[in-house]
């Protein structure tokens, strides 16, 4: 099978969750057909990356492309220019949308599309099968973000990205075959918002490394991980600090904060907390986990199987967790599951050392049977290897 593969986020390094299943969807591409990958590169993106990827790659195509900065510089009229949310501009490229218009038109027999903003070069004519790999259903969880807002000036903006996300949506949707999810809720949010059926739930899944954290069920540290700058993430973590600071202080606990993408205004607001030890961005996640007594993972919004769920319980963190936290997942994953902040933290601290060393060891269990690179190679294959029969009555 010959796929081509758009990816709108650059895969390597895998130190974001977006970046984790788009190399994981890429690597399993790979084993299944001659691949071409075209793929925007982040602005933090080496050329020892784009090695790493050719690398990783080896026998098939890739060829990056810079992103547009100067639509990026420009949120608004990138959005007033395409109808797309104007955080979309840091993906886009013109030079990769004007590649893909060079491309013949029956040189694939499936095209992906990887990530939302890949939908912003999305083609019906171009291959025999079109698929899009939706990490979220815009409409369902914009609108959930307008409805959290606080202050009016917050509240119309998040509507207007709502409105802006439903349009590119659609426009998207109307272009693309099949459509994948990555769990059985976003298959009914995408058919309740948008009268779409998916064709397939590839539910995240994580590589499974050789390490484990050193956790200490008797510590008086917690962890808190998340990229700071998508905004789910950063009202989940202060809807909890707002609801339980004063719990974890009272009973002299401490919340380690970690993630990248955190802006002076953020930083400044969590000195304000006096349970946070802020540590941003953490290049090693041993060092993040040392000791810690176990993870809390406060999701009321989003979409499908979150990575950060899957990475704590690989690296052996037993995780306290809203019930969206573990979307998509066996509820057994979690030590402790509620979506009442306060209650999400207390039990966090007063589950005994055998509840927390067990849920851990239960944890790593589940996803060493079920969610594993393995199953997401299977499932992927699974996804793609479906009889379609184009208008020429070519099978692939």
């Amino acid at each position: 099978m010959r796929i081509l593969a758009v990816v709108s986020f650059f895969p390597l390094p895998e130190n974001h969750g977006d970046a984790l299943r788009r190399m994981m969807l890429l690597d399993a591409l790979a084993l299944m057909g001659k691949l071409h990958v075209l793929a925007v590169l982040r602005d933090s993106t080496t050329p020892e990356d784009v090695v790493a990827l050719r690398s990783r790659l080896e026998g098939h195509l890739v060829e990056v492309f810079r992103p547009d900065r100067s639509r990026n510089l420009d949120k608004l009229m990138f959005a007033l220019r395409t109808g797309a949310p104007p955080w979309m501009g840091r993906q886009w490229s013109a030079e990769l949308d004007a590649r893909i218009k060079s491309l013949s038109s029956d040189t694939y027999d499936a095209a992906l599309w990887i990530g939302e903003p890949s939908g912003l070069y999305a083609r019906g004519d171009l291959a025999a099968r079109s698929l899009w790999d939706k990490s979220n259903v815009l409409s369902a969880s914009t609108r959930a973000s307008a409805r959290e807002a606080r202050g009016t000036l917050r509240y119309f903006e998040r509507l207007a990205n709502f409105r802006l996300s439903r349009a590119f949506e659609m426009r998207t949707l109307a272009n693309i075959d099949e459509v994948w999810v990555t769990s059985g809720p976003e298959a009914d949010r995408l058919e309740q918002e948008t009268g779409r059926q998916a064709s397939a739930v590839v539910r995240s899944m994580i590589k499974l490394e050789p390490h484990r954290a050193n956790t200490n069920s008797s510590s008086r540290d917690l962890v808190w991980m998340s990229t700071l700058s998508y905004q789910p993430n950063w009202t989940g973590l202060l809807r909890l600090l707002d609801a339980a600071d004063d719990l974890l202080v009272s009973r002299g606990y401490t919340l380690r904060v970690v993630g990248g993408g955190a802006s002076a205004a953020q930083i400044e607001k969590l000195s304000t907390y006096r349970s946070v030890k802020f540590l941003g961005f953490v290049e090693d996640l041993a060092e993040a986990f040392d000791g810690v007594r176990c993870a809390l993972v406060p999701v009321w919004s989003g979409a499908g199987v979150k990575l950060k769920t899957l990475t704590f319980t690989s690296w052996g963190v037993p995780i306290a967790a809203t019930s969206t936290a573990i979307e998509g997942l066996p509820a057994e994953i979690a030590a402790y599951v509620s979506d009442d902040a306060r209650d999400l933290v207390l039990n966090a601290l007063t589950m005994t050392s055998e509840e927390l060393d067990n849920a851990a060891v239960r944890a790593s269990a589940i996803v060493e049977s079920e969610l594993g690179y393995e199953s997401f190679a299977r499932d992927v294959e699974q996804a793609l290897d479906r009889t379609y029969v184009d208008e020429r009555g070519r099978e692939s």
